[in-house]
């Protein structure tokens, strides 16, 4: 453990002292192998991984109960279209989706069936673009004195501005001049799980994790002369939202700045200018969090482990400390010394007190004895105590009795 810790110090130093930016990133992605070649690093490195990954698990749950409903809302649109015989030229786009109609639609809703179907490609959440067409053909419905039908998706000033009143922020919505629609309940809480991620990613230990992990893709791509075209069609496959979809993204434009930087190994001059992602202060950064955090979680491994080493021995029903016997009494005969064999039969198991006390006296147990058993469990922790300064061997609670399972193997 200390040689790993070394090694980290080590190649630490040797990175945070490059001049050059090439240099400092060259090295920089030894440092990141280290990590995932090493079984300690990487198990506390997925670690730190794992709430991101939950994090994103839980952005990706609200998002497709999202789509659910939206989608509900627009079929529920649809059917009012259908219903009273609106034509669809007559939907007037409203621009509140920023979306431009695409060459071959004629109305919002053919824009809107090619935005489902993948003919129109909008960056963003999938959920936030379909509610903006939703607003905009609710718009047009509620222009055409159509507000009966869509009593179900309006609601008042107050309740328009609860939900789109964000927590950090002092202004107050007190409503839309074009409709106070709400589509989804579920949608307000998908928008505060992607700021909730977009915030604690700058600070968290994962998101400095994320970024050095994203690197050390793109430096494997590059070294293996993959074009970005590869490298963003690999990395967005499965992508399930925009979040995900940025982290592939970021792939690719750490790939782009990486191969600009490669240029400054033959002694050209490189416009600082031209690096947009791949900024040494930053990363700079991203490794004395990573650095340190490691270094932390080691010397707590270690710290663990000593404080909690297993000298004790559960061998054969005889309890022994450091290979010597433990004695609990001599004449064998008192209640500590046959508590501790019923513990011994099962060293892993919780007893509860009606099992120790039909061991020990042979009679129903009443709940109003449990200080008797309790006390015994005391009596023998004090004599282990007395052979090995350790205390705690037993753990007693008012309920059960065991063998504390920090001295098990």
């Amino acid at each position: 453990m200390r040689n790993i810790i070394d090694v980290l110090r080590d190649q630490y130093n040797m990175i945070i002292n490059q001049e050059k930016s090439w240099g400092f990133f060259s090295a920089l992605i030894g440092y990141i192998n280290y990590i995932l070649e090493t079984p300690i690093l990487k198990k506390i490195s997925d670690e730190a991984i794992n709430k991101k990954l939950k994090e994103y698990d839980k952005l990706a749950t609200l998002e497709e109960k999202s789509l659910r409903e939206l989608k509900q809302v627009k079929n529920k649109l649809l059917k009012i279209i259908k219903d009273n015989n609106i034509s669809p030229d007559s939907l007037t786009d409203h621009r509140w989706s920023s979306i431009p109609n695409p060459s071959g639609c004629s109305n919002i809703l053919e824009s809107l069936r090619a935005f489902e179907s993948g003919g129109i490609s909008i960056s963003g959440f999938k959920s936030d673009n379909l509610e903006r067409y939703l607003f905009d053909i609710a718009i047009s419905i509620l222009k055409l004195n159509y507000k009966k039908q869509l009593n179900d998706f309006l609601v008042s000033n107050q309740k328009y501005g609860e939900y789109y009143r964000e927590p950090d922020n002092r202004i107050i919505t007190t409503g839309n001049e074009n409709g106070n629609f709400i589509f989804s309940k579920t949608l307000k809480l998908r928008r505060q799980q992607s700021k909730f991620i977009e915030k604690t990613e700058k600070f968290e230990i994962w998101g400095a994790f994320n970024t050095l992990f994203k690197f050390q893709k793109a430096f494997l791509e590059k070294s293996q002369n993959k074009g970005f075209g590869y490298i963003s069609q690999k990395y967005s496959e499965g992508v399930r939202n925009s979040q995900e979809a940025r982290d592939a993204i970021d792939i690719v434009f750490f790939a782009q700045d990486l191969e600009i930087l490669a240029e400054s190994k033959s002694g050209e001059i490189i416009d600082p200018y031209s690096i947009y992602y791949l900024k040494k202060d930053n990363f700079k950064n991203y490794l004395s969090m990573v650095n340190t955090y490691l270094i932390k979680e080691l010397a707590k491994t270690e710290n663990k482990k000593e404080h909690s080493k297993k000298r004790f021995s559960f061998k054969n029903q005889q309890l022994k400390y450091e290979d010597t016997n433990i004695v609990i009494s001599k004449s064998k005969n008192t209640n500590p010394y046959f508590l501790l064999k019923i513990l011994l039969k099962n060293i892993k198991k919780e007893w509860a007190y009606d099992e120790l006390w039909d061991s020990l006296y042979g009679t129903t147990y009443e709940p109003e004895e449990w200080k008797k058993i309790y006390n015994t469990a005391y009596d023998l922790n004090e004599k282990v105590a007395r052979q090995t300064k350790i205390n705690d061997l037993i753990d007693i609670t008012k309920t059960i009795i065991k063998i504390n399972p920090k001295y098990l193997d």
